[in-house]
């Protein structure tokens, strides 16, 4: 393989790999919001999210295929 094609693979895999990074913290600041104004809303923020990962999870796995059985 020639260094140009090395060197272009590089820059698009590590492109691709920037990208992917940028999306899961868009994703994750979507449901976990950088600051509360006030200390209660803070507690009642994360008193909510054990329960929303749990529903984020069910939608998750209810997704995936179920595997035979060997």
């Amino acid at each position: 393989m020639s260094k140009r094609i090395q060197t272009l693979l590089a820059v698009a895999v590590t492109g691709v790999a920037f990208s992917a990074a940028a999306q899961q913290g868009v994703e994750h600041t979507q449901h976990h919001p950088a600051a509360a104004p006030t200390p209660a809303e803070c507690h009642a923020l994360m008193a909510d999210h054990p329960q929303a990962m749990h529903e984020g999870m069910d939608r998750v796995m209810q997704r995936m295929p179920i595997a035979a059985p060997n």
